[in-house]
Protein backbone atom coordinates (compact mmCIF):
# COMPACT_ATOMS: atom_id res chain seq x y z
CA UNK A 1 0.00 0.00 0.00
CA UNK A 2 1.76 3.32 -1.45
CA UNK A 3 1.55 6.84 0.64
CA UNK A 4 -1.77 8.13 -1.46
CA UNK A 5 -3.95 5.26 -0.54
CA UNK A 6 -3.22 5.27 3.01
CA UNK A 7 -3.77 9.27 3.38
CA UNK A 8 -7.24 8.09 1.32
CA UNK A 9 -7.90 5.81 3.94
CA UNK A 10 -7.18 8.08 6.73
CA UNK A 11 -9.26 10.67 5.14
CA UNK A 12 -11.73 8.04 5.05
CA UNK A 13 -11.56 7.66 8.35
CA UNK A 14 -11.74 11.20 9.61
CA UNK A 15 -14.41 11.83 7.77
CA UNK A 16 -16.70 8.99 9.36
CA UNK A 17 -15.81 10.05 12.73
CA UNK A 18 -16.85 13.61 11.77
CA UNK A 19 -19.78 12.19 10.48
CA UNK A 20 -20.50 10.34 13.61
CA UNK A 21 -19.64 13.66 15.74
CA UNK A 22 -22.14 14.96 13.95
CA UNK A 23 -24.81 12.49 14.64
CA UNK A 24 -24.04 12.87 18.08
CA UNK A 25 -23.96 16.53 18.46
CA UNK A 26 -27.42 16.33 16.30
CA UNK A 27 -28.91 14.10 18.81
CA UNK A 28 -27.59 15.72 21.94
CA UNK A 29 -29.13 19.01 20.61
CA UNK A 30 -32.21 17.34 19.92
CA UNK A 31 -32.51 16.10 23.34
CA UNK A 32 -31.83 19.55 24.73
CA UNK A 33 -34.05 21.25 22.55
CA UNK A 34 -36.79 18.48 23.61
CA UNK A 35 -35.98 17.39 26.74
CA UNK A 36 -39.02 17.86 28.32
CA UNK A 37 -41.01 15.56 25.79
CA UNK A 38 -38.41 13.20 26.27
CA UNK A 39 -39.15 13.52 29.97
CA UNK A 40 -42.97 13.15 29.56
CA UNK A 41 -42.34 9.24 27.67
CA UNK A 42 -41.10 8.32 31.13
CA UNK A 43 -42.67 10.59 33.62
CA UNK A 44 -46.77 10.30 34.05
CA UNK A 45 -48.89 13.00 35.91
CA UNK A 46 -49.62 12.85 39.57
CA UNK A 47 -52.91 11.95 40.27
CA UNK A 48 -55.48 12.24 43.55
CA UNK A 49 -58.27 11.00 44.95
CA UNK A 50 -60.21 11.59 47.98
CA UNK A 51 -62.35 10.45 50.61
CA UNK A 52 -64.43 10.62 53.38
CA UNK A 53 -66.26 7.65 55.72
CA UNK A 54 -69.06 10.15 56.96
CA UNK A 55 -71.72 10.14 54.45
CA UNK A 56 -73.35 13.81 55.06
CA UNK A 57 -69.34 14.68 54.08
CA UNK A 58 -68.97 12.27 50.85
CA UNK A 59 -72.76 13.36 49.67
CA UNK A 60 -72.86 17.25 50.18
CA UNK A 61 -69.37 18.67 51.01
CA UNK A 62 -67.01 20.36 48.65
CA UNK A 63 -63.44 20.66 47.90
CA UNK A 64 -62.10 22.86 45.82
CA UNK A 65 -57.98 22.19 45.09
CA UNK A 66 -56.13 25.25 44.24
CA UNK A 67 -52.60 25.75 42.34
CA UNK A 68 -50.22 27.94 44.93
CA UNK A 69 -48.10 28.46 41.86
CA UNK A 70 -51.14 29.79 38.60
CA UNK A 71 -54.02 30.13 40.91
CA UNK A 72 -55.98 27.77 39.21
CA UNK A 73 -58.81 25.92 41.07
CA UNK A 74 -61.18 23.41 40.55
CA UNK A 75 -63.70 20.56 42.27
CA UNK A 76 -62.53 17.32 43.43
CA UNK A 77 -65.27 14.47 43.95
CA UNK A 78 -65.15 13.35 47.30
CA UNK A 79 -65.72 9.33 47.19
CA UNK A 80 -67.62 7.17 49.87
CA UNK A 81 -64.35 5.37 51.24
CA UNK A 82 -60.80 4.10 49.72
CA UNK A 83 -62.22 0.66 48.58
CA UNK A 84 -64.62 1.82 46.52
CA UNK A 85 -63.48 5.18 45.60
CA UNK A 86 -61.99 4.37 41.63
CA UNK A 87 -62.29 8.60 41.06
CA UNK A 88 -58.68 9.04 40.53
CA UNK A 89 -57.97 12.67 38.90
CA UNK A 90 -54.95 13.39 37.23
CA UNK A 91 -53.23 16.96 38.27
CA UNK A 92 -50.36 18.84 36.78
CA UNK A 93 -47.22 18.63 39.38
CA UNK A 94 -47.36 21.46 41.75
CA UNK A 95 -48.13 22.43 45.17
CA UNK A 96 -52.01 22.87 46.25
CA UNK A 97 -54.14 24.20 49.19
CA UNK A 98 -57.21 21.61 49.54
CA UNK A 99 -60.14 22.49 51.08
CA UNK A 100 -63.08 21.22 51.97
CA UNK A 101 -66.59 23.11 53.06
CA UNK A 102 -69.85 21.86 54.72
CA UNK A 103 -72.64 24.36 54.76
CA UNK A 104 -69.84 27.10 53.48
CA UNK A 105 -68.19 26.14 56.87
CA UNK A 106 -64.49 24.81 56.43
CA UNK A 107 -64.27 21.49 57.87
CA UNK A 108 -60.87 20.60 56.35
CA UNK A 109 -57.51 22.60 54.91
CA UNK A 110 -53.98 20.98 53.70
CA UNK A 111 -51.38 22.01 51.26
CA UNK A 112 -50.14 18.93 49.31
CA UNK A 113 -47.25 18.81 46.97
CA UNK A 114 -47.94 16.55 44.02
CA UNK A 115 -44.93 14.78 41.94
CA UNK A 116 -44.90 13.13 38.75
CA UNK A 117 -45.04 9.33 38.94
CA UNK A 118 -46.93 9.54 41.95
CA UNK A 119 -50.66 8.67 43.35
CA UNK A 120 -52.23 10.53 46.30
CA UNK A 121 -54.97 9.41 49.00
CA UNK A 122 -56.12 11.57 51.00
CA UNK A 123 -58.36 11.16 53.49
CA UNK A 124 -61.29 14.14 54.91
CA UNK A 125 -60.94 13.21 59.02
CA UNK A 126 -64.18 12.43 61.08
CA UNK A 127 -66.29 15.31 60.71
CA UNK A 128 -66.57 18.24 63.45
CA UNK A 129 -64.64 17.26 66.69
CA UNK A 130 -67.38 18.81 69.16
CA UNK A 131 -69.86 19.37 66.77
CA UNK A 132 -72.62 18.07 64.82
CA UNK A 133 -72.43 18.47 61.04
CA UNK A 134 -76.32 19.48 59.79
CA UNK A 135 -77.44 19.89 56.23
CA UNK A 136 -80.92 20.97 54.95
CA UNK A 137 -82.54 21.71 52.31
CA UNK A 138 -85.92 22.66 50.44
CA UNK A 139 -87.15 20.60 47.09
CA UNK A 140 -87.78 24.08 45.56
CA UNK A 141 -86.67 27.96 46.84
CA UNK A 142 -89.94 29.92 45.02
CA UNK A 143 -93.45 29.11 46.05
CA UNK A 144 -96.53 29.78 46.35
CA UNK A 145 -98.06 31.74 49.38
CA UNK A 146 -98.68 29.41 52.25
CA UNK A 147 -97.81 25.95 50.32
CA UNK A 148 -96.65 23.27 51.98
CA UNK A 149 -92.57 23.36 51.90
CA UNK A 150 -90.52 19.91 51.39
CA UNK A 151 -87.65 20.55 53.68
CA UNK A 152 -84.72 17.58 54.09
CA UNK A 153 -82.85 17.70 57.22
CA UNK A 154 -79.41 15.54 57.63
CA UNK A 155 -77.22 15.18 60.69
CA UNK A 156 -73.71 13.67 60.83
CA UNK A 157 -74.68 12.73 64.63
CA UNK A 158 -77.61 11.39 66.37
CA UNK A 159 -79.62 14.19 68.44
CA UNK A 160 -82.60 15.90 68.21
CA UNK A 161 -84.09 18.66 65.29
CA UNK A 162 -85.53 21.51 66.07
CA UNK A 163 -86.82 24.30 63.20
CA UNK A 164 -87.02 27.70 63.88
CA UNK A 165 -88.98 30.40 61.30
CA UNK A 166 -87.95 34.15 61.42
CA UNK A 167 -90.78 36.75 62.52
CA UNK A 168 -89.19 40.44 62.18
CA UNK A 169 -85.43 39.69 62.66
CA UNK A 170 -85.72 36.98 65.63
CA UNK A 171 -86.37 33.40 65.12
CA UNK A 172 -88.66 31.98 67.14
CA UNK A 173 -89.39 28.06 67.66
CA UNK A 174 -91.79 26.72 65.02
CA UNK A 175 -91.55 22.55 65.58
CA UNK A 176 -91.34 20.82 68.00
CA UNK A 177 -92.88 23.42 70.22
CA UNK A 178 -94.02 19.94 72.63
CA UNK A 179 -91.88 16.75 72.40
CA UNK A 180 -88.61 16.01 70.54
CA UNK A 181 -87.92 14.86 67.39
CA UNK A 182 -85.31 12.22 66.87
CA UNK A 183 -82.99 12.79 63.90
CA UNK A 184 -80.09 10.24 63.18
CA UNK A 185 -77.17 9.55 60.36
CA UNK A 186 -79.46 6.62 58.72
CA UNK A 187 -83.19 8.73 59.39
CA UNK A 188 -83.02 12.05 58.47
CA UNK A 189 -86.22 14.38 58.83
CA UNK A 190 -88.60 15.08 55.82
CA UNK A 191 -91.28 17.16 56.02
CA UNK A 192 -94.24 16.65 55.56
CA UNK A 193 -94.20 14.27 58.07
CA UNK A 194 -96.16 12.19 60.80
CA UNK A 195 -95.44 13.49 64.48
CA UNK A 196 -97.21 11.83 67.28
CA UNK A 197 -99.74 10.41 64.90
CA UNK A 198 -100.31 13.86 63.04
CA UNK A 199 -99.70 14.88 60.14
CA UNK A 200 -96.83 17.99 60.57
CA UNK A 201 -95.84 20.64 57.59
CA UNK A 202 -93.98 23.66 57.28
CA UNK A 203 -95.80 26.23 55.24
CA UNK A 204 -94.67 28.86 53.78
CA UNK A 205 -95.64 32.50 54.45
CA UNK A 206 -98.78 34.17 53.08
CA UNK A 207 -97.16 37.35 51.59
CA UNK A 208 -94.54 37.56 48.87
CA UNK A 209 -91.13 37.99 49.39
CA UNK A 210 -87.78 36.42 50.81
CA UNK A 211 -87.77 34.50 53.94
CA UNK A 212 -85.34 32.26 55.95
CA UNK A 213 -85.75 28.71 58.01
CA UNK A 214 -83.11 27.39 60.67
CA UNK A 215 -82.61 23.60 61.02
CA UNK A 216 -80.53 23.21 64.63
CA UNK A 217 -79.51 19.68 66.19
CA UNK A 218 -78.60 19.41 69.51
CA UNK A 219 -77.16 16.54 71.75
CA UNK A 220 -79.43 16.70 74.50
CA UNK A 221 -83.50 16.67 74.44
CA UNK A 222 -83.72 20.49 75.34
CA UNK A 223 -85.98 23.00 74.01
CA UNK A 224 -84.35 26.63 76.32
CA UNK A 225 -80.73 24.96 75.08
CA UNK A 226 -82.21 25.24 70.60
CA UNK A 227 -83.53 28.32 71.60
CA UNK A 228 -80.02 29.81 73.13
CA UNK A 229 -78.30 28.81 69.81
CA UNK A 230 -80.58 30.01 67.58
CA UNK A 231 -80.03 33.62 69.13
CA UNK A 232 -76.71 33.31 67.22
CA UNK A 233 -77.87 33.27 64.10
CA UNK A 234 -80.11 36.70 64.60
CA UNK A 235 -78.98 39.29 63.17
CA UNK A 236 -81.19 42.43 65.07
CA UNK A 237 -79.30 40.53 68.43
CA UNK A 238 -76.03 42.43 68.62
CA UNK A 239 -75.07 40.40 72.02
CA UNK A 240 -74.44 36.61 70.79
CA UNK A 241 -75.16 33.88 73.14
CA UNK A 242 -72.36 32.38 74.43
CA UNK A 243 -71.88 28.64 74.66
CA UNK A 244 -69.40 27.50 77.22
CA UNK A 245 -66.78 25.22 76.66
CA UNK A 246 -68.08 21.88 77.74
CA UNK A 247 -71.52 22.10 76.25
CA UNK A 248 -73.70 19.60 74.80
CA UNK A 249 -72.98 19.91 70.97
CA UNK A 250 -74.82 20.91 67.85
CA UNK A 251 -75.16 22.01 64.67
CA UNK A 252 -76.87 24.30 62.26
CA UNK A 253 -77.87 25.14 59.06
CA UNK A 254 -80.10 28.22 57.40
CA UNK A 255 -82.44 27.89 54.60
CA UNK A 256 -83.95 30.84 52.06
CA UNK A 257 -87.22 30.62 50.07
CA UNK A 258 -88.89 32.86 48.19
CA UNK A 259 -92.87 33.38 48.36
CA UNK A 260 -94.16 34.72 44.72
Amino acid sequence: MNVREKEEIRSLKFQRMLAILALIGSALSYAITNSDKIASLFEQDPKIRVFSSERLVHEHATLTMSNLMNHESFFVEIGENSKNNNNWLTIPQGTYDLQVKLNDRSIFDKVIFARNNNDLTIEIPPLFVGNIGVTASLVTTSVLPGSSLDITISSSGRGYAWIFSQENGIYKLLFPVHGSLDIAPESPVQFPLKFNGKDIQITAEETKGSYSLLAIVTSVDKKEFAEKLSLQFNPKITAKAGISHGSPIWGAKELYYKVE
